[in-house]
This record gives structure tokens, sequence and C-alpha cells, in this order.
């Protein structure tokens, strides 16, 4: 039953893309993927989306949502993305390092999403790019901001909600998160 769901979701959602993607990266989880208006997706070699052995295997799915033509994620080599990670990419960029480990419910946003404003509120807002460098390893249930930049080999504690962006071998935590120390 499990299976005949998820192929469902794919099927659907693959319906609803306008695009492919770029690379093969091994799914483990329920993986849905939707490019609209020609936005870029680029999985390098052995990427690794979902983990059968951690949390929410079974109850949800990643989710990878590019919003325009002008919206580019790029995941590196040797990435495993967790179960239920979801990076929602506006106009600008996301780019994930190589040999990155990222935890369970990962939200990763380049945008506001809707404006401030009232009168204004169902307008795209400008997106920022989003970069994480390489062998960054992220916690549970984290969540990064748009234009944030983290350097490579940093480490982002559970629960954080980045807002800003870190140098390099930082160990990284809280709401908002802020350096606890350097690696």
């Amino acid at each position: 039953m499990y299976r005949y769901l998820f192929g469902f979701k794919k099927r659907a959602y693959r319906a609803i893309s306008d695009n492919c993607f770029e690379g093969s990266p091994i799914i483990n989880q329920p993986s849905l993927i939707r490019i609209r208006k020609g936005g870029e997706l680029r999985f390098e070699k052995n990427v690794k989306l979902g983990f059968r052995d951690s949390p929410y295997f079974y109850s949800g799915y990643i989710q990878i949502r590019l919003e325009s033509e002008d919206s580019t994620v790029s995941i590196g080599k040797n990435t495993i993305l967790n179960n239920n990670a979801s990076l929602f990419c506006g106009n600008a960029e996301i780019q994930i390092g190589a040999d990155c480990l990222i935890g369970p419910n990962f939200y990763c946003s380049n945008s506001d999403g809707h404006m401030l404003d009232p009168d204004r509120r169902r307008e795209r807002p400008q997106a920022s790019t989003v970069k994480l460098g390489d062998n960054v390893f992220i916690g549970a249930h984290v969540i990064i901001l748009k234009g944030v930049e983290i350097g490579e080999n940093s480490v982002i504690a559970a629960g954080s909600v980045v807002t800003r962006s870190f140098p390099s071998n930082s160990i990284i935590g809280g709401n908002p998160a802020k350096l606890i120390r350097d690696i």
C-alpha cells in the first residue's frame, strides 16, 4: 500500500512539474520535486534523499520546490538529506555543498514567501541566495532562512533558526541562531 501511494504522489508531482532534474539521487523516502517555469535542479554523485533508519520515514516526504525560471537548487556529492526535508526556492539559488549531513525536518527557504504589506501580500518578494559549505552537519528541526551563508565544516544544533551568516568551522545554535564556539 505504501509503495502504491508513493508512486501515485510521485506521478502527480511529475505531472504538475515543468522540468526534470539533473543527476540521479538515491531516493529512500518519497520525494516530491516540483519545478515550475524552467527552474534548475542539480544533484551531484551519490546524493541521498531520505534515510530508512530515521524518524518520519513512513509519515512524510521530501519536498523540493523551484518557483521561477531563476530558481536554482544544487546539492553536492555525498550529501544526505534526511526525512521530511523541505527546500523552497524563489527567484534565487540554494546551494548545498558536498558531504553535508542534514537531519530530519530540515526547512530551507531563500524567500519570505509573501510581502509584509497587506496590500501587496500576494506578490512574490525578492529572494536571496542560501549557501551551505562543504561538510556541514545540520541537526533535526533546523530552519534556514534567506540570504544565509554557512561556512564549511560547521555544525548547526537541533532546533535552530538560522537568520544570518556564519563563518567556517562554527558551532551554531539557538533561536535565533548564534555562534556557540569555533571548532
